[in-house]
């Protein structure tokens, strides 16, 4: 029961508890198809590779300005809806 539907999931990879990758990897488990960026302080091929694995190669690395960041939400954003116009 949600007022407002999610638009764009902003993760970090490293949080308490539950990390970026790990919720990542729920949103999958639960068929949850949801435009995402991770944002992360360390930028190495290993972490490409994950996040390539689980189906997600937006990435903007810390630290970053409020360009950039307007800029990846944007092109999400408009991703999203070229296909839901598609579909």
């Amino acid at each position: 029961n949600s007022c407002c539907p999610v638009e764009l999931l902003i993760t970090d990879i490293q949080m308490p508890g539950l990390n970026g990758l790990e919720l990542i990897g729920e949103l999958n488990r639960h068929n949850i198809d949801l435009p995402t960026l991770v944002i992360s302080a360390y930028s190495n091929q290993e972490l490409q590779l994950k996040l390539a694995r689980l189906g997600y190669d937006n990435l903007l690395i810390k630290p970053f300005d409020e360009e950039a960041l307007v800029g990846r939400v944007t092109e999400l954003l408009e991703q999203k809806n070229q296909q839901q116009r598609v579909n």
